[in-house]
């Protein structure tokens, strides 16, 4: 029975235990985050707090529980080659049969996810969100619950795109971008920064 360290205490954990323990049935775990206090052993969806990042077992496996891009992306980096490689699906999650994948992306409940779909690594696809065909996608971004993306768009890396957003058809994204919630993308966004409303303007 192999152990798997999930990094991350925060709010993301809680979404993303019951999709790890779908996929790892016999697996043990334990949570580790540097927020640990010896004298609070947090208690999560039946799952203890262990310890701080430092005392994470060199032969475990890695699952990443951080809904922050940046975050992410430092400890895919930094734990690479103990980082869990499998793609974790919602059973009630969709993809099309030609869709390509590549590596430790967490795909959740309800999510659709059409023809031709690229994908490569360390993304969250969250609830419900829309992939329409051909789309294309980098690594380390969040796509929010209810993000919508049309045919062939194209995100970047490092990108979130925010709660409810449309993408509309043909629309490509550079890297670093945050899209506000119910942003409404109608042109390419060649310049890294937040974008919020309908249509989306720069803001930050």
């Amino acid at each position: 029975m192999n152990m798997i360290s999930i990094i991350g205490a925060g709010s993301h954990t809680r979404s993303s235990i019951n999709l790890l323990k779908d996929n790892f049935k016999e697996s043990i775990f334990g949570i580790y985050d540097d927020s640990f206090n010896d004298k609070n052993k947090e208690l999560i969806d039946d799952i203890y707090l262990q310890g701080n990042i430092k005392s994470i077992s060199n032969d475990s496996d890695i699952f990443l529980s951080i809904g922050d891009n940046k975050s992410r992306k430092l400890l895919f980096n930094k734990f690479n080659k103990q980082i869990i490689k499998e793609n974790l699906f919602h059973k009630t999650s969709y993809l099309e049969s030609d869709i390509i994948i590549g590596n430790s992306n967490q795909v959740f409940a309800n999510t659709y996810i059409n023809s031709f779909v690229s994908i490569r690594d360390n993304n969250i696809i969250n609830t419900s969100a829309i992939l329409e065909h051909e789309v294309k996608i980098g690594s380390h971004n969040h796509i929010s619950v209810g993000a919508k993306l049309c045919g062939r768009v194209i995100i970047g890396n490092n990108c979130m795109v925010g709660a409810g957003a449309i993408i509309i058809d043909k629309i490509s994204i550079c890297d670093d971008v945050i899209l506000g919630a119910g942003t409404v993308v109608i042109k390419n966004i060649s310049k890294s920064g937040t974008y919020v409303g309908n249509p989306a303007r720069k803001v930050k």
